[in-house]
């Protein structure tokens, strides 16, 4: 299991695996992304603003892929992600402020999601009936994030995969193609994806960076 898209089986071999029962899991953060500014589903009969989204990926720390005989494959744990709106931590109804707060609740990064990737929490799974063409499936959804206890998080096991942290504003191609497919899309597709740093580095538009126009600043030397 992973995030590198060269690592996705064909549609015709791939056999989803079975959701994991209900409960609270030890996770580690292993994923953090800058999805950039996306636009929003209108809610309850009304438009809402675009807003910038991140997609957090949690590497369970108890739970394997199985292979064709049903035993774990250690090197493949299991993970569940969730996208939602980044907001100000001073919002503290936002899923954002609650998520990052069970992850960082001392505070000791300053509301920098991006030093979070490797953190212990505990992820509350619930199942969820899929819809449209996924009708029929049962899906993992993140229910809650709580903080994990210290005696807890002293022995909780490393992650097994490398973390990763893809900065929108700040974007590297190898971070950016280590996503899956489907996330690399939903950046592209996002409000302020064209003339960006992102779409420049994969051959798109030149990037071109706003500057305060001081032609008449008397200081200015030009």
């Amino acid at each position: 299991m992973g995030l590198n898209s060269n690592n996705v089986q064909s549609a015709s071999s791939f056999k989803p695996a079975d959701p994991l029962e209900p409960g609270a899991y030890p996770a580690r953060l292993v994923v953090v992304a800058d999805l950039g500014v996306q636009a929003q589903r209108p809610y309850q009969g009304e438009e809402k603003a675009d807003a910038q989204e991140i997609l957090v990926v949690y590497e369970i720390l108890d739970e394997f892929m199985k292979d064709d005989s049903g035993h774990d494959i250690e090197d493949k744990p299991r993970w569940v992600n969730e996208i939602f709106p980044l907001h100000s931590l001073r919002a503290d109804l936002a899923k954002s402020t609650k998520r990052y707060k069970a992850i960082d609740p001392q505070g000791n990064v300053n509301g920098d999601w991006s030093q979070l990737v490797g953190e212990p929490c505990m992820v509350t799974l619930v199942q969820n009936q899929g819809k449209g063409a996924s009708s029929g499936r049962i899906f993992n959804n993140v229910a809650a994030v709580s903080p994990m206890r210290a005696k807890e998080a002293d022995i909780a096991p490393d992650l097994v995969n490398p973390s990763v942290v893809f900065d929108f504003d700040e974007p590297d191609l190898e971070s950016f193609e280590r996503l899956p497919s489907w996330i690399q899309e939903k950046v592209k597709v996002g409000v302020n994806f064209p003339g960006s740093k992102l779409d420049a580095l994969l051959g798109g538009k030149v990037y071109v960076e706003e500057v305060n126009d001081q032609s008449d600043n008397d200081e200015s030397p030009f």
